[in-house]
């Protein structure tokens, strides 16, 4: 056990993809040479699951849709090359449509004059990729495995003390240690949660893409490299593309459904596929790994306390039915780099809350907005009186025929428009 405290500038508590995207970009500094770089101290429970370049491991369960904005973020970081040599699947179409009306409103990244829509990447592929680039920068360290045990918040400085008994003083700490972060309930941020009465069912899929006689592809891919969305009374059924003609499965259900599902045999749960997904999903040759997760929303009434700051999960939780959790973490960690910079550039101190709230009037009323977007979205495609129904059904149809409302929706939801912070910039 170490008695002697370990110093640095930042703390990042949670090495996750948004922990781990701001250590990188800090690490950014170090690496151009920055004498003034910050020193950075990301503290991660976890190691993520190796997977080293062609070496074609089983796919992980989870897995994010990046967008452009994300995608930007990890090239200027230096990690989306770590990310292509292992493994992603790019998305060139998105579908979404109401199974009761059949509204469909298709969207194509053509439309917007771009090649593809973002990238389907595993979880532990992004987290991998961003590592690789911390470990070439000389201002951060990685304590993992390792967690965030206690914190005290002094007027000077914060003190951490981590489960492997180290005690770690910095000028800041950032929490990025997800839904139920230490460091929110240390610095006394309030929370506001709602759950909905929907679980979700997560599997991964061999998709049948090759004619077994012939040994030939009878399409370009299984999946045809979009991501599709229908809505049933009982709940959302998606599907995510992955490489190799392997998908992801999502299917939103009651608890008690979703629960009878992960216990089914393979075979029984391929029927169970067959019998109640739409002919979009294609022929499932076989199931390598089926979970689940409640659905909530949460927002903290605060991102930001003196030497405190929150990001991603730690400060919101979004109702997961457009994929935009991960991308809205990363557009935190990109506003609030963008604030540390530009304090240090002019030597104030970027733990001051009076700089901190910048960071938190630029991305609060952001996602809030996402947040209220996605639940109003959820409760529209529940079972609703006729009139409502029938004016959700015609708002999609008005966004499929009107083609500037559309590029506006698809260039938000790609990130691709609107006011971008630096770091998520081509």
């Amino acid at each position: 056990m170490n008695t002697a405290p370990i110093s640095v500038d930042i703390i990042i508590a949670g090495g996750g993809m948004v922990g781990s995207m701001l250590a990188a970009a800090l690490g950014q500094l170090g690496a151009d040479g920055g004498a003034n770089a910050p020193s950075v101290c990301l503290v991660d429970a976890q190691v993520p699951p190796s997977f080293d370049p062609g070496s074609n491991p089983t796919y992980d369960l989870r897995v994010s849709a990046l967008n452009h904005a994300s995608q930007n973020m990890l090239k200027n970081v230096g990690a989306w090359s770590h990310i292509l040599s292992r493994r992603s699947c790019p998305f060139v179409s998105m579908c979404v449509w109401n199974e009761a009306q059949d509204a469909k409103t298709l969207f194509n990244a053509a439309d917007i004059g771009e090649q593809q829509m973002g990238h389907i990447v595993e979880n532990r592929v992004i987290q991998l990729a961003l590592h690789d680039q911390i470990k070439q920068a000389g201002n951060v360290v990685i304590a993992c495995p390792d967690s965030l045990q206690d914190l005290r918040i002094d007027s000077n400085q914060v003190v951490a003390t981590l489960g492997s008994g180290k005690e770690i003083t910095a000028r800041l700490i950032v929490g990025a240690d997800g839904a139920n972060s230490l460091v929110r309930k240390q610095a006394n941020i309030p929370i506001t949660r709602d759950t909905y009465d929907q679980h979700a069912l997560v599997a991964n899929v061999q998709l049948a893409g090759l004619d077994a006689r012939a040994g030939v592809r009878t399409t370009a891919s299984a999946h045809g490299n979009m991501t599709w969305q229908r809505f049933v009374p009982s709940g959302a059924q998606a599907l995510l593309p992955l490489a190799d003609d392997r998908a992801s499965i999502v299917w939103y259900h009651s608890a008690d459904e979703v629960a009878r599902l992960v216990e089914l045999a393979d075979a029984e749960f391929i029927q169970e596929l067959s019998d109640t997904f739409p002919t979009e999903l294609g022929k499932v040759e076989s199931v390598a790994q089926r979970g689940s997760f409640p659905l909530a929303k949460a927002h903290a009434e605060q991102y930001v306390k003196h030497r405190v700051a929150l990001v991603g999960d730690a400060a919101h939780t979004v109702h997961p039915l457009a994929g935009q959790g991960v991308n809205l973490g990363m557009l935190d960690a990109a506003v609030l780099f963008d604030v540390l910079v530009n304090c240090m550039e002019k030597q104030q101190d970027y733990a001051d809350i009076r700089h901190l709230r910048k960071y938190q009037r630029a991305r609060r009323g952001e996602n809030s907005l996402m947040i209220n977007i996605l639940d109003g979205f959820y409760r529209a495609f529940n079972t609703q009186p006729e009139p409502i129904a029938a004016l959700r059904d015609s708002s999609m149809q008005l966004v499929d025929n009107q083609k500037m409302i559309k590029q506006a929706v698809m260039r938000y939801a790609t990130g691709s428009g609107g006011s971008l912070p630096k770091l998520a910039l081509p």
